[in-house]
């Protein structure tokens, strides 16, 4: 259960049908999606009194889609919110096709999720992601973003002035970062790996691997690398370590990035 401190359930709904797609829309307030004891869907609303019951969370179903949209959201009532509200999703332990999150100003906690899909924005927020996924696309603004438990074949990720910490094991990486502070720990060693970083300091965290190619862009900043980096055939701009096995693009445009060795 959410700790919702002083908030008290002020809408409760229970989903039985077969849904294969989730998309949330929210603004600010605690949001936590957990798994669920069985195998519905667990939707719940806290608030506190000063709440107004006209911007409570707006709940459809469309075929095998379920959509949630802050109250809030609805025309005449955005404006000033002072009274707290939070949310809470219980999912059961299935894979959903597409699970689509968006909020501003919320703090996201997001439990062992488990979607082909997923993707997930966050404005002037936090999310903290754990879970399981074919692709995951992470777009974080002026945000603080952890993920431990990650798992994802394909993970493409977005950030301006964000804070970035996220430990996981992915194949396929694209990383455009923008500003503040980038913090990659691969588990396993990445396929192929695309970072465009500017102004930022950025640190990515490798296992003993066979080898990778760098193809290195520096327009400004520095490439750092605790691994062993030849030129190949004398081009600086071409960085192989062992065989060459996984394909890099650095593209560097002001501040670091640093490659590191897991211990």
């Amino acid at each position: 259960m959410l700790k919702s401190g002083e908030l008290a359930i002020c809408k409760s709904i229970d989903i039985d049908q077969p849904i294969h797609d989730i998309q949330l829309n929210w603004l600010s307030g605690d949001i936590r999606v957990l798994p669920s004891v069985d195998e519905l869907i667990h939707v719940m609303q806290y608030a506190d009194a000063c709440f107004s019951k006209r911007r409570l969370m707006q709940v459809n179903i469309r075929g095998d889609t379920l959509s949630i949209v802050d109250g809030r959201k609805r025309r005449g009532l955005v404006g000033i919110n002072i009274a707290r509200t939070a949310l809470e999703i219980q999912l059961p332990d299935r894979v959903f096709d597409r699970i689509l999150l968006n909020s501003t100003g919320g703090q996201l906690r997001l439990n062992r999720l488990l979607a082909t899909r997923c993707q997930c924005k966050i404005t002037s927020g936090s999310v903290d992601l754990s879970g399981r996924m074919d692709e995951l696309e992470l777009c974080a603004l002026a945000s603080i973003v952890k993920g431990q438990h990650l798992s994802a074949d394909k993970f493409n990720l977005q950030s301006s002035s964000a804070k970035i910490d996220i430990s996981g094991e992915f194949n396929h990486l694209q990383i455009t970062t923008i500003g503040r502070k980038l913090n990659m720990d691969c588990l396993k060693m990445p396929e192929k790996l695309h970072s465009v970083s500017t102004g930022a300091k950025a640190v990515v965290s490798i296992p003993d691997n066979e080898g990778f190619q760098i193809i290195l862009k520096e327009r400004s900043g520095a490439l750092k690398s605790e691994f062993d980096l030849t030129p190949l055939h004398g081009d600086s701009n071409c960085l192989i370590h062992k065989s060459g096995k996984s394909e890099f693009q650095v593209d560097i445009r002001g501040g670091a990035f640093h490659l590191k060795s897991r211990k």
